[in-house]
């Protein structure tokens, strides 16, 4: 290891004095296979309850709200179920940031589900006439001025901020449960997460709608059961923290996004302004051999890159950025970033089938 630490000093005088390792340090699993088969049971069950609470309020939230207990117009109805839906994709992607950099992933998933219970149990709370009634009647088509529409509408975007939480960390925290595994057993869990993630769903769509529409008439059941199953997930994953391996927030390629980029820039730039140099050096060959003594400690500067540049067949601008190019990330983070071009194409992708879905 200090082999290694001395090159990276040597090469370049940007680089990091405290050796810092690639990439987040493994995960070493010391469980019994009981505790560890245990643990994903857990997030499994969780999973499943949680999406059951999911679906069984945006399943039936434009029927709710249109219905003779609130009355809201079917416009503003369907504008709040779509504000509920998107806050709750803006929230995944903030709190994957906030595990991945901040808090860690099991800490994010409890706060989640913490903020996720309290936002439903108020919910419920509107769901019972005699609660309900206490809103003053619509007084126009505007949204808020709808009944109930301000602690309404609160709420439900308290309810998507937890429910993004937990979803975004979920699925990669059960998995980091099994990574020392194999790829075999992580294929697994995520063949049993999407299992149950359609299973929650399927009851909530399936099961639980029906109730809404037809049991429920001065006790919501269709309500109570999800908010009851939603608190006893939340309670067995808080309960169980203990049987969980967990992995310490690291970095963020959201976080380190704009910084390497502007370091490649900033590097490239410097290569070329050295290169050019170097160049106008070696056509004045009569200044080439009388400044051949002062020239040293710009081409000792830039040789470093030059080596590592002319050892590759091609580098991309945000290369640039990478210590053994002159820069001063370490490669991996790097890659991470070029990663993040094809999430961002699939993300553009989304848009378009999103748009004609919600039509």
């Amino acid at each position: 290891m200090f082999d290694r630490i001395t090159k990276t000093s040597l090469t370049h005088e940007a680089a990091p004095l405290l050796y810092r390792p690639p990439g987040a340090a493994p995960l070493h699993d010391n469980r019994s296979n009981f505790r560890r088969r245990l643990a994903i049971f857990i997030i499994l069950v969780s999973t499943a309850f949680e999406r059951l609470a999911f679906y069984s309020l945006i399943g039936n939230l434009l029927l709710l709200l249109a219905s003779k207990s609130f009355q809201w117009k079917q416009f503003n109805a369907l504008t709040t179920s779509f504000i509920f839906l998107g806050t709750s994709y803006v929230s995944a992607l903030f709190s994957a940031w906030l595990s991945d950099a901040k808090l860690g992933r099991a800490k994010t998933i409890i706060g989640g589900y913490i903020i996720y219970c309290i936002g439903y149990c108020i919910f419920l709370l509107f769901t019972f006439d005699s609660i309900n009634k206490v809103c003053s009647t619509s007084t126009g088509d505007k949204l808020y001025q709808e009944k109930c529409s301000p602690i309404l509408l609160s709420t439900l975007i308290v309810i998507a901020l937890g429910s993004g939480a937990v979803q975004s960390n979920v699925a990669v925290f059960g998995a980091e449960q099994v990574q020392n595994l194999g790829s075999v057993e992580t294929c697994i869990y995520f063949h049993k997460y999407y299992a149950v993630v359609n299973f929650g769903g399927f009851l909530a769509l399936g099961i639980i709608s029906y109730i809404q529409q037809n049991l429920s008439t001065s006790i919501p059941y269709g309500y109570i059961i999800p908010t009851g199953l939603l608190i006893i997930g939340a309670g067995l994953f808080i309960c169980s923290y203990r049987l969980f391996i967990h992995s310490p927030p690291y970095d963020s390629v959201i976080t380190l996004f704009i910084p390497v980029m502007l370091n490649a820039f900033r590097s490239k730039r410097k290569h070329s302004r050295l290169e050019s140099m170097q160049q106008n050096r070696q056509n004045n060959s009569e200044e080439q051999s009388l400044g051949r003594s002062n020239s040293n400690s710009i081409t000792g500067a830039s040789r470093q890159i030059d080596r590592s540049i002319n050892g590759s067949q091609q580098v991309g601008f945000i290369d640039f950025a990478k210590s053994s190019n002159g820069g001063k990330f370490i490669d991996r983070v790097v890659e991470d970033i070029k990663l993040l071009k094809y999430v961002i194409v699939v993300f553009l992708l989304l848009i378009p089938y999103w748009l004609i879905y919600f039509q």
